[in-house]
């Protein structure tokens, strides 16, 4: 029998204007090397001060996971030379941690214990292009905070659980987008195989893994990898791999045999900082609810579908927008909660409106969603004109005797005609089942549509289609 441990590594850039050190504004996105100066490229005599928001939002995270927080801030130089670290070190925290001694809860009840949080700062990024390798120090100095558990995750599935649900709570308590694809996210994952459950095997760490489904790839691949190893009487080497995502397999990048010296010395240049208990209380009390219990209520109050809330708890704009909603007349959650998903999220996603463009009150939106719903308006003046409902440039009244629905009857009929065809054994079942037959045929175009067709417009023209 072979026994596997998981311990987990995280790091994470946190939403600030400008740098941890610096006042150079932290954005990524602009024109290479623009976004720069003397603190962020290691001039000599610099003197780089925290950024206060950082240290905030790494309060604010540890709180969270249920951490004691330090009352004295505090930083040190970790030395190490290379390309994409200009100073020669790099400004962290390694004798006195922002958090320690946590935990969160992940979704089978186990509580994953956390060693610590640290507050950081970002390496330059390195691009390597035809042989030719350039560095863009726009990333230099970027704040993050490195999330370290315990090893305490004996499967794929409690990792994978662990690292969504540190998401969830980073993105709705609005410390970071959270993104993996664009490396906003970033887990070094620790396996161990062992054929004794009363000790640790030899640590292998896996590098900069940028999704939750290739964490759990990852480590179902290293498990099985060393697994084999030991089964053939061979020895696992204490290395550094990496995740090739084309070939789903771990790759070798270089051995750990010892410790690295990093040489840690304090970064005097940064005085300690008296962290004021109130302030963290403060802090405290201006958390919302976390994932696991908003995910209770918009479960059990507002009844909504999984896919939907775990969309919500993912987009903080979303989730915020659809919770101004719930107390207003004519409030339906799901009807609601698909228009700002799926209308809206598109045209923000193609940059017809911005969110900061969406203005209070949402009345107007709710209604113009309701009268969409109860056949009021049509869904292409809905289309046409909720871009101008969200910013409350036009009122929901004004479209009612203007809708024509002509188009969207003809296209739900071409649909309900296709799926007919598609599932003659479903119209075998009309006279048996005929309660059956209807839910599917309406569930068919409702995912079709992604939830935009008007469920009870769909019942009438398919009521009409079956009794021809």
């Amino acid at each position: 029998m072979f026994y596997p441990t998981i311990g987990i590594e995280i790091h994470c850039e946190t939403k600030t204007k400008t740098k941890m050190f610096s006042s150079s504004l932290s954005d990524v996105y602009a024109p290479k090397n623009s976004n720069i100066n003397e603190i962020d490229l290691g001039y000599p005599g610099i003197k780089p001060q925290p950024n206060l928001t950082g240290v905030e939002l790494a309060i604010r995270m540890g709180i969270a996971l249920n951490m004691s927080i330090t009352h004295q801030l505090s930083f040190d130089r970790k030395h190490y030379f290379y390309s994409d670290l200009p100073k020669g070190f790099q400004i962290t925290q390694f004798h006195q941690h922002i958090g320690v001694n946590g935990y969160i809860e992940i979704e089978n009840g186990k509580k994953i214990g956390i060693s610590h949080i640290q507050i950081e700062e970002d390496t330059a990024k390195q691009n390597i292009k035809n042989g030719t390798i350039s560095i863009d120090y726009n990333r230099a100095g970027l704040p993050l905070i490195e999330i370290v558990s315990n090893a305490e995750m004996f499967s794929a599935e409690e990792a994978m659980s662990y690292v969504k649900n540190l998401r969830d709570i980073l993105v709705l308590l609005n410390i970071s987008d959270a993104q993996m694809e664009k490396g906003q996210l970033r887990c070094d994952v620790n396996v161990s195989v062992s054929n004794n459950k009363s000790v640790l095997g030899t640590k292998v760490e896996i590098k900069n893994i940028n999704s939750i489904k290739n964490v759990g790839l990852g480590i179902n691949y290293e498990i099985q990898r060393q697994t084999n190893l030991l089964k053939d009487n061979g020895s696992v080497i204490q290395e550094t791999r990496k995740w090739n995502d084309k070939a789903n397999l771990t790759e070798g990048l270089r051995e750990k045999t010892d410790a690295i010296d990093y040489r840690f010395i304090v970064e005097d240049n940064i005085m300690p900082l008296n962290i004021d208990k109130e302030w963290i209380e403060q802090i405290r009390c201006s958390l919302p609810s976390l994932p696991n219990q908003i995910r209770e209520e918009l479960k059990n109050k507002y009844s909504l579908k999984d896919e939907t809330i775990e969309v919500l708890l993912n987009n903080a704009f979303f989730h915020n927008f659809f919770m101004n909603c719930v107390d207003l007349k004519d409030f339906n959650s799901q009807n609601v909660a698909n228009v700002i998903i799926f209308q809206i999220g598109e045209l923000i996603n193609s940059k017809k409106i911005k969110p900061q463009d969406i203005k209070k009150p949402f009345d107007n939106f709710v209604s113009f969603v309701s009268g969409w719903k109860e056949d009021k308006i049509s869904t292409k003046v809905f289309k046409e004109n909720l871009r101008d409902i969200i910013t409350n440039k036009a009122d929901w009244n004004s479209f009612i005797q203007k809708s024509d629905n002509s188009d969207e009857i003809m296209q739900i009929t071409t649909l309900l005609k296709s799926k007919v065809s598609e599932f003659p054994n479903m119209i075998e079942q009309l006279n048996s089942r005929p309660e059956r037959v209807f839910k599917f045929f309406i569930g068919q175009v409702m995912k079709e549509t992604k939830g935009t067709a008007n469920p009870k417009l769909v019942s009438k023209i398919l009521k009409t289609l079956l009794s021809n």
